[in-house]
């Protein structure tokens, strides 16, 4: 199970609600050193809870599951592969 925050949620919100349904995606992650990849076909459950404070920033809460009796293996992180993380400026 790997569980992330993703700040874009005007960006993501088409993206999120197309594959939230569907079991065709894999998914490969990054630690410090190393990629990982599941190895399984996943399941995607994005959530976006609204805090009761006007100054709170809302963000997906998108948790990523999957059934591989093997345990996912590091690999070395390609050069220019997860270099930066695109978050746009909304006005």
């Amino acid at each position: 199970m790997l569980t992330y925050k993703d700040p874009n949620t005007t960006a993501n919100c088409d993206y999120y609600n197309a594959i939230k349904d569907s079991s065709d995606y894999t998914v490969w992650f990054r630690t410090s050193s190393k990629i990982w990849e599941a190895g399984a076909p996943v399941s995607i459950s994005p959530k976006m809870p609204v805090a009761d404070d006007l100054k709170a920033v809302l963000t997906y809460e998108v948790t990523v599951k999957w059934q591989n009796s093997n345990l996912p293996c590091p690999y070395s992180i390609p050069d220019g592969i997860f270099s930066e993380c695109f978050i746009p400026i909304v006005a």
